[in-house]
């Protein structure tokens, strides 16, 4: 399941109308028939309340929207859906449900742009709001594949088919990445495709699934299992995992198909972020840690114990950048070594000191590059992404277009959160070298879909605010180099 691109993530639509607010979350996953190819299915979740609702018969109101789903490539439609959907109806205008909608359309392997269009039809100005998705679709029958991770709110035998039935379960979709501290569980559906095909019928093979961190791609040692499957056209992973002891923080859920060998064949990951502000890094728990003999026993400065610490925010999760924040300036020089030997031996058991050094290095060369006479390195956007994600593939710079504010666009070809991912960075103050993020196509990063208009405000001082970019300007180049950068 993802929202952007490859990941499960929900998409807030918002217009405004008769004092109306349309909220929305939409989601999508990918899975593949046999018979008929790859196919996705598209869910999205509508606020009761958000929408107008009308009279109808017998004394009941209802709403009711017009939804468009388009898949482009380039500029030609590859696939179109266009449908009413009507709310659940009700008794009166105070008691609102949120609703539903699922949808299943074929979709062969490729690269789309997904244009999605709400109106609600009940409004007298029915104005549509839309978004634009990236969508990837890549199944091959030549090796063991695994379908999107669909996140599930419930699920229950089937007992009269319909769209939400998958292998015979009806399967209600979680239209989130998002837990906070009152769910306790957190249930996925997923599809492996092509065992039978590859390692032979009636063979066995192992499906490995766990959470990991997101910013270090450890797994967390308490969120694990696995199961033995014989081989099948398709075989299916229902599970959940309690969350309740799970701290605030980004985390991948991981499936992962092994063979004999227990060596990997296939893994698929999903994105989700959990909310438990009652669970904290303990000060009891850094107290028992021994730092005899380890890399931290000898910082005994304490301005550059606080240095070494701030830098490593870049790299942090939000409960390790939670306890900087609440303690860096209250908690004595002991407790902040062992929280930062801590730190490093979370990262690497076997030598901890390796790793502080190697990171080291990168916040020294990222002060050179990056650091300006206000701000360390680290503290600068670029820097950040720069320590965050590592070095980009590609570097466009752009410091004198005639109609925007100098630019760089970053182009990694693989994150730990997604491929192809792309930085827009702009400098609107032209008597500083900082670099602000200005747009990114990254999960968790800043999204501005009006990004080219603000990049060419320089020149375009009153844009059209209902438009996703300013008018064509004499030299202008940053829609070419974001989507071919060089």
């Amino acid at each position: 399941m993802r929202k952007f691109l490859l990941l499960l993530i929900p998409l807030l639509f918002a217009a405004v109308g008769n004092a109306k607010k349309l909220e929305a979350y939409f989601a999508y996953s990918t899975f593949y028939s046999s018979e008929s190819g790859p196919y996705i299915e598209t869910y999205l979740s509508v606020v009761g309340g958000s929408l107008l609702h009308k009279a109808i018969e017998n004394n009941k109101f209802q709403g009711k929207l017009e939804v468009i789903y388009i898949f482009y490539q380039e500029d030609e439609v590859k696939n179109f859906k266009k449908f009413n959907l009507l709310s659940p109806i009700l008794n009166d205008t105070l008691n609102y449900s949120n609703f539903l909608d699922q949808q299943r359309l074929q979709l062969p392997n490729g690269k789309y742009m997904l244009e999605i269009q709400i109106t609600d039809l009940n409004s007298t100005d029915p104005k549509p709001v839309s978004s634009l998705q990236e969508i990837e679709v890549n199944y091959s029958e030549e090796k063991i594949e695994i379908s999107q991770i669909e996140f599930v709110e419930s699920f229950k035998k089937v007992e009269t088919p319909s769209i939400l039935t998958k292998s015979g379960v009806d399967i209600i979709p979680y239209v989130s990445d998002f837990y906070p501290d009152n769910l306790n569980k957190i249930k996925f559906y997923a599809e492996i495709y092509n065992t039978k095909k590859l390692l032979g019928e009636n063979d066995m093979y192992l499906l490995k699934y766990f959470i990991e961190r997101y910013e270090t791609s450890s797994p967390i040692a308490s969120y694990n299992g696995f199961i033995r499957q014989n081989t099948s056209e398709v075989n299916v992973i229902l599970r959940e995992f309690d969350i309740e002891k799970l701290a605030t923080g980004n985390y991948n859920l991981v499936v992962e198909v092994r063979n004999k060998q227990n060596e990997i064949l296939a893994s698929k990951s999903s994105f989700f972020q959990r909310s438990n502000p009652d669970i904290k890094i303990s000060i009891d728990d850094l107290a028992s840690i021994d730092l005899s003999a380890t890399f931290a026993e000898g910082l005994n400065n304490r301005d550059t114990l606080n240095e070494y610490v701030k830098c490593l925010r870049p790299i942090s999760d939000p409960l390790e950048r939670n306890f900087v924040d609440n303690n860096i300036k209250t908690i004595d020089d002991d407790m902040l070594k062992k929280f930062f030997y801590s730190f490093w031996y979370k990262r690497n058991e076997l030598t901890p000191s390796v790793e502080w050094k190697e990171y080291l290095q990168k916040v020294k060369n990222v002060e050179e590059e990056f650091g300006t006479q206000t701000m360390r390195g680290y503290e600068t956007d670029r820097g950040r992404v720069y320590l965050q994600y590592g070095p980009p593939n590609h570097m466009t710079k752009r410091y004198s277009e005639p109609s925007s504010y100098p630019y760089e666009i970053w182009q990694y070809y693989k994150t730990n959160i997604r491929s192809d991912s792309r930085f827009v960075f702009y400098n609107p103050n032209l008597g500083s070298d900082n670099f602000e993020l200005l747009h990114s196509n990254v999960y968790g990063e800043l999204r501005d879909y009006r990004w080219q208009a603000r990049l060419q405000k320089r020149n375009d001082q009153n844009p059209d605010l209902d438009s996703d970019r300013s008018s064509d300007h004499f030299g202008g180049e940053v829609d070419n180099f974001f989507e071919n950068p060089r």
